[in-house]
Formats: structure tokens, sequence, C-alpha cells
């Protein structure tokens, strides 16, 4: 042995620098190698150790719970089974309970969302001042849900919108504009405007150009507001110029105006 081991320092010595870094590099990793099997291999031995624990405590519970019941009277027996009976009764009734509870808390919650929902307007409302008169000009306005891409040069889409407006000189309007585009009404005459309400009913309206001829904006007989004010969705189409007809679909539910 000791021959052998000189042998080995022998070797050693004779190595260059770089023969003894690549078999010491080359040592470490199987020394790494055989720490971590032997590691894996004791976790697994705990793990069996533990599992063999936890089978055995778990055999000797069952055991004792068969000889408690072996001792007991048969009215011990009848009392334990009772009350174990009304445990299990007390909790499924606790279950139901909590599940009522559950579902009565989202149908509330449901209710409150309907409630808030059936309430919800998109109409805006402003007020100005008419410097003429010095009283209050009021307007209600709503947008229109949808878009219509019109030719050139009307890019990005044109909206509709509807005003509800009084004027303390030149009384109610309903006025229908669009953000471009050129709606086909006649100067000097009326044109025609058809509004169906809710699905179901289409009225044919006349509308009347602006004194400016502004080709964006139609007036509409005031009696609208009615109509309005009982909806919950009106889609308005008109006729615009090289266009043909054109729909605007708005939400009208809840108009607030006296």
């Amino acid at each position: 042995m000791l021959r052998f081991f000189r042998a080995l320092g022998m070797a050693w010595a004779a190595m260059s620098n770089t023969t003894r870094l690549v078999v010491g590099s080359a040592a470490f990793f199987a020394a790494v190698s055989i720490v971590g099997s032997i590691q894996s291999q004791q976790r697994e031995e705990a793990q069996l150790a533990e599992e063999r624990r936890t089978e055995e405590a778990t055999k000797d519970r069952v055991q004792a719970e068969k000889s408690r019941r072996a001792a007991l009277t048969p009215e011990q027996r009848a009392a334990e089974e009772a009350e174990k009976a009304r445990l299990t009764k007390e909790k499924e009734d606790a279950a139901v309970r909590a599940k009522a509870a559950e579902d009565a808390r989202v149908a509330e919650v449901k209710r409150q969302a309907a409630e808030a929902e059936a309430k919800r307007s998109d109409w805006t409302y402003s007020d100005a001042a008419d410097k003429v008169s010095g009283k209050t000009i009021k307007n209600a306005g709503l947008r229109s849900e949808n878009l219509e891409f019109l030719a050139f040069p009307y890019s990005g889409g044109t909206r509709g919108n509807l005003q509800i407006r009084r004027h303390p000189r030149f009384g109610t309007d309903v006025i229908f504009y669009t953000s471009n585009g050129q709606v086909q009404c006649n100067a000097y005459s009326s044109c025609k405007v058809h509004l169906r309400v809710d699905d179901k009913l289409t009225m044919s309206l006349s509308g009347n150009p602006p004194e400016d001829h502004d080709p964006t904006v139609v007036f509409l007989n005031k009696s609208v507001i009615g109509t309005l004010r009982k909806s919950s969705k009106v889609v308005l189409t008109v006729s615009m110029f090289q266009e043909g007809e054109r729909s605007f679909e708005f939400r009208t539910r809840n108009l607030d105006w006296k």
C-alpha cells in the first residue's frame, strides 16, 4: 500500500500543471456527483421511513378505535351513533344555509345591477347662457352607437347626434346632425327622415334644414320628444349626398326632459 501511494505521488509530481488541473476537476465533479447521489438516496430512505411510520400510526388508530367500539355497551353505541348523526345533520344544514345565503347574495347583486342598468341613461345635459335675453339655453344630447363610413373626403367614420334644445327666444327644437358628410335635404323644402322605434314602429318625419343651410344639420318636429322619452332605442335614417340612406342607432332610454 505504501508503495502504491509513493507511486501515486510520483505520478502526480510528474504531471504538468494543465494535466493536474484536468485530473483535479474531474475528481471534484466526480465527488460532487457521488455526494449528490448519497444525499438523494438518504432523502428517499427518509421519505420511505416516514411513510411507514404514518402507515403504522394509522393502523394503530384503527385498531384502537375497534377496541374502543367493542368495549361499548349497546346503549353507549346507540348514543354515539345518534351524536354522530346529529353532527352530520348540523353540518349539512349549515351547508344548506350557506348556499342559500350565497344564492341570496348573488340574486341581490344581480337585482341591483339590473336596477342600475334600467336607470342608466346615455343622455348628457348642459346649460348655456343666451347673451341676448340673459336667460338659459337647456340642452340634452345623445351620440349614435354606430359610425357610418362614407366615401372620400369623409374619412374616419361619421357619427350621428341628437340634440333637444330649449331656447328662450327660439323655443324648443329637436336637432339631428352628423360629425361630417352632407344630409340630402333641400334648402327650400322639407326632407324625409325615418325613425324606427324599439324595433317595432317606423315613423316618417319631415325634416327641415337650418337657416344657414348647414348640410350636416336637420331640424325635426318637437313632437318627437314624446317618442324619445318613451323609447329605449331609435334608429334614425336619412339620405346623404351621393351616399344613399344611412342609419344611426341611439340608446334613448331614460330621457329626463320636462
